[in-house]
């Protein structure tokens, strides 16, 4: 297959894939995405390929398949932290997710803390998204264990911008208004 046909194919197997996602054709979605996938690899797109990587992350959390999402996650993070950090802090937000929600609350918070840091850098403003995970772990696992996690993955100064916008977006939450701006948080 010469390669401007074969952008084509993976664009339509790929927007396919998104519609049966949408749609929870799953079965569907993960086939034009694996189909997808193989054409990308074989062309060496590493970059396209660590966005279906994602998105077969994602079929398989919503399908509880915790393994395979994970080595999804995973895979796509791996090559998005080479090439995407937006992207990979995406990536990294959902794997927090899926860690927190099986328990694993150390890689968890690790995780999550690349994410809501990653963003912070390369946009200027904090995810609310990530901050509520955080948020979620530390309820499950305590303050105080909580603070040593982040304490052993930050620097003193990020630490404290870290908490006080996990706090704003406490105070934004306990209102039921979103943050107003000021306080450095993406709604």
């Amino acid at each position: 297959m010469r390669v401007p046909r074969a952008r084509t194919t993976i664009s339509a197997l790929y927007q396919l894939g998104r519609i049966a996602q949408e749609e929870r054709r799953y079965d569907e979605a993960d086939a034009n995405y694996r189909r997808a996938l193989d054409i990308k690899l074989e062309y060496g797109d590493q970059h396209s390929a660590a966005s279906t990587y994602h998105q077969l992350g994602r079929i398989a959390h919503e399908q509880e398949r915790w393994d395979e999402a994970e080595a999804n996650y995973r895979k796509a993070l791996d090559i998005y932290r080479e090439s995407d950090r937006r992207a990979a802090s995406v990536t990294a937000s959902q794997l927090g997710g899926l860690l927190a929600a099986l328990g694993r609350h150390p890689e968890a918070v690790r995780t999550f803390l690349y994410a809501v840091v990653t963003w912070r850098q390369e946009t200027g403003r904090w995810d609310r998204e990530d901050l509520q995970g955080l948020r979620q772990v530390r309820t499950v696992i305590g303050g105080d264990e909580f603070t040593d996690f982040v304490t052993a993955d930050l620097t003193g100064d990020l630490v404290q911008e870290l908490m006080t916008a996990m706090d704003a977006a406490d105070r934004s939450d306990d209102t039921g208004e979103p943050g107003s701006g000021d306080d450095g948080v993406t709604s």
